[in-house]
Order: structure tokens, then C-alpha cells, then sequence
């Protein structure tokens, strides 16, 4: 027992998930105990579903989308969530979103233009875990269904008006009317 005490004490460092941190040893020879002088590590994931978001070119419907993630070891933690899009008219929008304790978090974006959005969620670190980072990109675009939708509606209209402008002309000549009697 007295070996072990020695070699416990001659250590200065612990080994945590595979990394080494730096700690301070404290026994009185029959119970041991280690006080870690370093923080515990993270990692943090980022979601997003659908993973391309689209606008409606004539009616300005969008896709929400859901941003999801979750932080590992799972514990509470505030997870900054930043939203930016680039170009002339970019935004950035930051709100604060809180894990459960098993250390998940979803939030729910709906993007305003097209382009591509970057999504990064970050956590600032505690007194007893480092900071972390993850972060993703999400395509907004044009979406075309409504349009196309409506052109053909237009399109069945405007030959549906010319079939029968010429088959009405056809039926009056038959009957031997004169076509100007329409105009009048």
C-alpha cells in the first residue's frame, strides 16, 4: 500500500478521455483523492433538417428549418447559436439556446433570402468543462413549383380561348354569319 502511495503522489498529471491534464494529488495514506486543475473537454455537434431551405419565387413561402445539436459529455449548458448569411444584404442573427440535461438543443430558423446560411453553434465553456465549436452551412434557394403551376394554368387558359375563338369563327361561317356581328 505504501508503493502505491508513493507512485500516486509522484504523479502529476490524469489521463480523462484521452487527454492529460494537470492535477494535484492529496492522501493521508489510506484514502486518495485527485483534484483536477484542468477543465474536462467537449464536443459539440450541429444539425440542420431539411439541409437546404427554399423560397417560394411568387408567393415568399420558406422552409423552416430545424437547427439541432447536442453537447458531449450531456449536461445543461447555454449553447450560442449564430446564424449568418453573406452577400450585400447579409444578416447575422445570435440567440442563446439551452440544452436539457442530456444535453440537447433544437431551435427553428426560417430563412429571409437565398444564399448560403452558416450556422455555428458554440458553448463559452464553465469552471469545469472547455469551450467548444461546431458549425455547418444551409442552402436557401428559389423555389420554382408556384410559378410553373401557375404559367400552365395561364397557358391552359390562353388555348383554351384560342381553340374556341377559331371554332366559333369556323361554326359561324358554316351558318353563314358574318364574324363582325361578334365585335358589335
Amino acid at each position: 500500500m505504501a508503493d502505491l502511495y508513493l507512485e500516486l503522489r509522484s504523479q502529476k498529471t490524469i489521463f480523462v478521455q484521452g487527454k492529460e491534464y494537470p492535477a494535484n494529488f492529496y492522501g493521508d495514506g489510506y484514502f486518495y483523492d485527485w483534484k483536477m486543475t484542468g477543465l474536462l473537454p467537449t464536443a459539440l455537434t450541429v444539425n440542420a433538417s431539411p439541409g437546404e431551405g427554399s423560397i417560394d419565387i411568387l408567393i415568399r413561402a420558406t422552409t423552416t428549418i430545424t437547427i439541432s445539436g447536442s453537447i458531449y459529455p450531456g449536461f445543461t449548458a447555454p449553447i450560442n447559436i449564430s446564424i449568418s448569411s453573406g452577400g450585400i444584404y447579409g444578416v447575422e442573427t445570435v440567440t442563446t439556446v439551452t440544452t436539457s440535461s442530456n444535453g440537447e438543443f433544437s431551435m427553428s430558423f426560417v430563412p429571409t433570402s437565398v444564399g448560403v446560411y452558416t450556422i455555428e453553434a458554440s458553448f463559452p465553456g464553465n469552471n469545469r468543462y472547455e469551450a467548444s465549436s461546431a458549425g455547418m452551412l444551409v442552402n436557401a434557394r428559389y423555389n420554382f413549383a408556384t410559378l410553373i403551376a401557375v404559367l400552365a394554368i395561364i397557358g391552359t387558359i390562353v388555348v383554351s380561348a384560342f381553340y374556341f375563338s377559331r371554332t366559333s369563327r369556323m361554326g359561324m361561317q358554316a351558318i353563314g354569319l358574318n364574324e363582325n356581328l361578334l365585335i358589335s
